[in-house]
């Protein structure tokens, strides 16, 4: 808990123009002189703490010295420079089940903050004992169970989440077709809490028809269900949804720290730049003031003037009761992923079948 609330201030803030905290450790966590970024915590139980080791490992790609606490292993085992386990009768490695190196400590990933060109540090990505994505083959840590980079469920709970709630609206990204939008659809103005500028986007979209699991196949055979005449193209067990059309509501922040705020804002960026009315050559680096720069894009015929979308990615999110229930009161908060003049699969629909030889 004290690591944590030392993480919270020590978390950046640039909204806020945060530049440091003051840490007050009332309950004398720390001895006198003792290291805030690795604290060695020695206080909770009545009588004397169990001694924890701290290990000196060296980052395998970056060099660093990381200090770790130790892990428990058996006495045939040692630690490499590095971390990981090996042997002491023949020096190999300690695999596990899936013949992967076993770190022989509780550290997770190198501490190592890298400067880069722009001046920004960076933390190291290396981490001991790493799942490596499939989808964008980012390094994460084996704890975690979604990518840090894409959320690609990387664990066995993850994976078994998201096949329970593939169609759930929490969590699954969704195509939908623009179907009508107000005047203007696009209003620059700034955020109710932070006053930071930003851009109100107000659609109404319609979901594109999907395929979902029937189930009315789980009742009785013997059971009298009027059932609606099937097309007879859908595979079996499965009927055509259509989604009826929703208002969307989502925000722009070209401020905001969030990876997923910035992801949006860099798609927005992109779709201007393609989807310009003209090619006016104005720079986007010229408006050095934010809230000039949006009140620009906000003007559909403006130096920046682009054309609607009529096809767009988000992911919606249900903020629900406090009771977990569905009535009363809910909030819906939108996260654009990307913005399409055309379907974005319309070279692959459009393209007629290869014929077979004959």
């Amino acid at each position: 808990m004290f690591q944590q609330i030392v993480g919270r201030g020590l978390r950046k803030c640039d909204t806020l123009n945060k530049r440091d905290c003051l840490v007050l450790d009332f309950a004398q966590n720390l001895e006198e002189g003792g290291d805030l970024f690795t604290p060695a915590i020695e206080l909770g139980v009545p009588g004397d703490a169990p001694v924890v080791p701290i290990l000196d490992i060296v980052c395998p790609e970056c060099s660093h010295v990381n200090r770790f606490r130790k892990a428990a292993w058996s006495a045939d085992m040692g630690i490499t420079e590095t971390g990981f386990l090996r042997y002491l009768e023949n020096m190999k490695l300690v695999a596990d089940s899936k013949n992967q190196p076993l770190a022989g400590h509780l550290g997770s990933q190198c501490g190592n903050l890298i400067e880069q060109s722009d001046q920004s540090l960076k933390r190291c990505s290396y981490t001991w004992g790493a799942v490596l994505c499939p989808r964008c083959q980012r390094r994460n840590s084996h704890r975690v169970d979604f990518c840090v980079a894409c959320e690609e469920p990387l664990s066995k709970r993850a994976k078994r989440l998201t096949l329970a709630t593939s169609r759930d609206e929490n969590y699954a990204e969704r195509l939908v077709r623009v179907v009508g939008k107000s005047k203007p659809w696009m209003v620059a103005g700034k955020s109710a809490k932070s006053g930071a500028p930003n851009l109100r986007v107000s659609l109404t979209v319609q979901e594109l028809p999907y395929l979902a699991p029937d189930s009315r196949r789980k009742r009785k055979r013997d059971e009298d269900v009027n059932e609606a005449p099937r097309e007879p193209w859908l595979p079996p067990g499965y009927v055509l949804v259509k989604p009826e059309p929703e208002p969307l509501m989502a925000w722009f922040n070209p401020t905001a720290p969030n990876a997923a705020t910035q992801a949006s804002w860099a798609t927005l960026k992109d779709y201007v730049a393609a989807n310009q009315f003209k090619d006016s050559g104005v720079d986007w680096s010229t408006y050095s003031d934010v809230a000039a720069l949006l009140d620009v894009l906000a003007e559909p015929h403006g130096a920046l003037g682009f054309r609607a979308p009529s096809y767009l990615v988000f992911k919606k999110n249900v903020i629900r009761n406090k009771d977990g229930s569905d009535s009363g009161q809910e909030r819906a908060f939108y996260n654009i992923v990307s913005l399409h003049k055309e379907h974005p699969e319309a070279e692959k629909i459009n393209q007629k079948e290869p014929r077979e030889a004959t």
